[in-house]
């Protein structure tokens, strides 16, 4: 029996792809866990047209990024906390990073921000700031003791 798997599916295929199986274990295993539709004319049409959704989506999605990357891009943020000689009382995190960028207007997710190294001590940084589909960029993070 042709079917249409409609999510991966270890060591049997990738959503999307038709494939041939036994009648039992589609009727059995794949259709009622909703794993699989029956290849029909109707079915193979939809999922085509959720492929394209898919894509435009992606395609969206990468727009997105592009535009915050371009905000990012070579800026210099500057960041006050409470140290002393050099040191800084405790460590900086990803969230104080994204509160620093978000007083300078910038919004930016969890997660995207990615540190090489805990952050303990005065001076400046190179942060890198990642999303999906292979987008980087990098910022520079100077950071100083309060006053």
């Amino acid at each position: 029996m042709k079917v249409i798997l409609t999510e991966n599916i270890k060591n049997i295929g990738q959503r999307g792809e038709i494939i041939d199986v036994k009648d039992g274990f589609a009727r059995n295993f794949l259709f009622p866990q909703k794993k699989a539709r029956p290849a029909t004319e109707n079915n193979i049409r939809l999922i085509e047209k959720e492929k394209e959704k898919e894509l435009q989506k992606e395609e969206e999605n990468k727009q997105e990024s592009l535009i915050e990357k371009k905000k990012i891009e070579g800026q210099k943020i500057d960041l006050k906390v409470k140290a002393e000689k050099e040191k800084i009382f405790g460590s900086l995190s990803e969230k104080e990073i994204k509160k620093a960028l978000e007083e300078e207007g910038i919004e930016l997710k969890l997660g995207k921000i990615k540190l090489s190294e805990k952050i303990k001590k005065l001076g400046g940084y190179q942060i890198e700031v990642y999303w999906p589909g292979d987008i980087k960029t990098e910022f520079t993070l100077t950071v100083t003791a309060e006053k």
